[in-house]
């Protein structure tokens, strides 16, 4: 379940800025038959965000984004119920991936996009895209930061 409400302010086909909140709800009940096992976990998200559009010129433009993400875990079980319980899948993969999963973490983003519009009748634009995020778990010292380049095509 989830909530999401986005508001904008803008000139002809673009926006000047965005601002948003947003929250959801995600749970998770897993059960596997060969082994037998289960993986539950429940989580809530909360989140804002913005956006600034700055114009270079008629053709191009760069957006400025941030947000801010806060997960809390509200419950979370794993049972492995198979032969091997010390096999280094279960201990080395799994169990590392459950916890990470049930941690709960603030995360802090932000986006920067380069978009110029590459057809005569400007119906068609390219993007480049550089994106980073930072999260922080609430329980553990294991902060991590997420990277991505994109570059993507409008028509």
């Amino acid at each position: 379940m989830s909530f999401k409400y986005d508001f904008f302010s803008g000139v002809d086909h673009d926006y000047n800025w965005r601002a948003g909140i947003s929250a959801q709800y995600k749970k998770n009940d897993d059960i596997y038959y060969m082994p037998e096992s289960t993986e539950m976990l429940e989580n809530l998200y909360l989140g804002v965000n913005g956006k600034y559009n700055f114009s270079l010129c008629k053709n191009c433009n760069i957006l400025v984004g941030a947000n801010l993400v806060y997960k809390n875990n509200l419950d979370g079980e794993y049972n492995y119920g198979g032969a091997e319980p010390d096999s280094y899948i279960i201990t080395d993969f799994m169990t590392p991936d459950f916890q990470y999963m049930k941690s709960s973490y603030t995360k802090i983003g932000g986006d920067l996009s380069y978009f110029t519009k590459i057809s005569k009748t400007g119906k068609a634009g390219m993007f480049i895209k550089a994106a980073v995020d930072y999260y922080k778990p609430s329980d553990r010292d294991d902060n991590r930061i997420q990277s991505s380049l994109s570059l993507g095509f409008t028509f």
